[in-house]
This record gives C-alpha cells, structure tokens and sequence, in this order.
C-alpha cells in the first residue's frame, strides 16, 4: 500500500503543481549591482551589473522568465606598442627579449547574457513577502577575445522581494544568479542586483 502511495505522489506530483490555483501575473524588474564573483581565462575583477527580466507567473508557487543581463568586468592585459607616447607606463618582456617593451592596459569587457528558465516562489506574510529560486540557461555574447567565448550556460538564481504598497504593483528585492559553462574555454560570473519590480494583472 505505501509502495501505491508513494508511486502516486510521483506520478501526479508535477500535475498537482500544475493544477494549483492560476496567478495570472506579469512583473517586469530592473535591477543594478555588481559582480563579486567572476573567473574567465583572463581573469576579470568585479564591475558594473545591469539587468532586466520580465517574469510570468501562470501558478501560485512556479513563473517562467525571461530578460537580459550586461556585465561590465574591469580585465587588465598588456600589447606591444613601436611608438610610446610620454609618461606611459611600461613592462620589461624579460631577459629573451631586451628590446621588446609592453604596455599595460586596463579597460572593460561586455558580457551580454540573453536568460530563460523557470522561477519557483514561496509568498509570506499575506503574500506581502516573496522568497524565490529559479534555474535555466542563457546565451553569452563576450567582447574579449573577437567571440570564441560566446554560446551557451547554465544559470540559477536565489533571491527575495517585499511589496511597497498595499495593492502589490511596486517590488523591492534582490537577486543573486550564477552563470557558468563546462569544458574548455569555462566562464563563471556572479551578479549580485538591487531591484525594482512593477506587477501587473491580478
């Protein structure tokens, strides 16, 4: 009888979920942080985050998503120059080669991550607090390195948000998601994000 039992949950289990009272929602969020994690085959240091996600909430406890995220890491690599203008600062390229001199560089790179997925939530007090988790992919587009680092990674979220008025239309939060992809040529970026969410429908 329990051996039924338990068959059944997992069985209808996914269907229960589906079958739970509709939300009907659309919430459209904007969020700005930073990045306090990164690693790439050039190692970047943290910068600017900016992102934008339009969430559809078609069930109490599960939403679908999607949006855009811009990463903005500071990376720092050194190129040959024949001409040196005043007051650069320079690199000796070591003992095998006396006459080569290098100048260092820092600049940022762009990272576009085009994201999907799925997003479980767990309402609280009276539907005024919102704990989250979600997980998808997304498609990288990298400035470094003329694209060889751009195609496709794996992505998850965590995060909370908490209404700021009575009607629930105006969110305040924060999200944590992680990006990464395997193999050769691996990418992880952390972005953390302050956002502000606008809710519409019922």
């Amino acid at each position: 009888m329990n051996k039924l039992f338990l068959l059944s949950l997992l069985v209808l289990g996914p269907f229960t979920i589906l079958g739970q009272d509709g939300i009907h929602t659309s919430t459209l969020t904007l969020g700005v942080g930073g990045m306090p994690y990164s690693y790439n085959s050039n190692p970047p240091k943290g910068g600017p985050t900016f992102s934008g996600l339009y969430e559809y909430r078609g069930w109490k406890y599960l939403a679908v998503e999607g949006g855009v995220d811009t990463l903005l890491p500071s990376v720092e690599y050194s190129r040959f120059l024949s001409v040196l203008s005043p007051g650069q600062n320079l690199i000796t390229a070591g003992p095998g080669c006396p006459a080569c001199v290098l100048v260092p560089i820092s600049e940022r790179s762009r990272i576009t991550l085009l994201t999907f997925g799925f997003k479980g939530i767990l309402p609280l007090a009276r539907n005024r607090v919102e704990l989250f988790g979600g997980f998808g992919g997304a498609h990288a587009w990298n400035s470094e390195f003329g694209g060889r680092l751009n195609g496709l990674m794996g992505q998850a979220s965590l995060g909370g948000r908490v209404a700021l008025d009575r009607d629930h239309h105006f969110w305040l939060g924060t999200t944590l998601r992680g990006y990464t992809n395997f193999g050769s040529g691996r990418q992880a970026w952390v972005p953390l994000t302050i956002d502000l969410g606008i809710r519409f429908g019922h």
